[in-house]
């Protein structure tokens, strides 16, 4: 029998929402670098920012709160929370830290690019850098902003 493979349970906090769709793009691009980076630590990441907003309209109050609600019911399970700050902290990541805290999750910040680089030349970077092309991600996430 194969041996139970354990790894800590990981909540990928990066912000998401952005006023254009070249920002939702970047910060979708940016999340699925954070998915990679938690894995290359041996962690199980989640992050519902990643999965959700394809199936639900952020841009519907009711839609986003239902989404940050699935989510932080996944908190209880989670051995820690990984804050992704290289594009700063959102109104969804402080909900997601208040969440946190009830908990008494762990919390660690963590970075992709050296923090003295500006946002501009963070963004740039992450154009750059993407797993996957950016229109690809376009095409799953850009409908946010038709």
């Amino acid at each position: 029998m194969a041996e139970k493979v354990v790894l800590p349970r990981v909540q990928i906090e990066s912000p998401f929402s952005a006023p254009t769709l070249e920002g939702t793009i970047i910060r979708a691009a940016y999340t699925q670098m954070a998915i990679h980076h938690s894995l290359t630590q041996h962690e199980s990441p989640f992050a519902s920012h990643w999965m959700y907003p394809p199936v639900l309209n952020d841009n519907l109050p009711e839609e986003r709160t239902l989404g940050m609600e699935a989510g932080f019911a996944r908190y209880i399970e989670s051995d820690l929370i990984a804050l992704y700050l290289d594009l700063g902290m959102s109104g969804g990541m402080r909900a997601g830290l208040e969440v946190a805290s009830q908990y008494n999750i762990p919390i660690v910040e963590r970075r992709l690019y050296d923090a003295a680089l500006t946002l501009e030349e963070i963004e740039a970077r992450i154009k750059k850098d993407a797993i996957r092309p950016l229109d690809a991600l376009a095409g799953v996430y850009g409908w946010i902003h038709d």
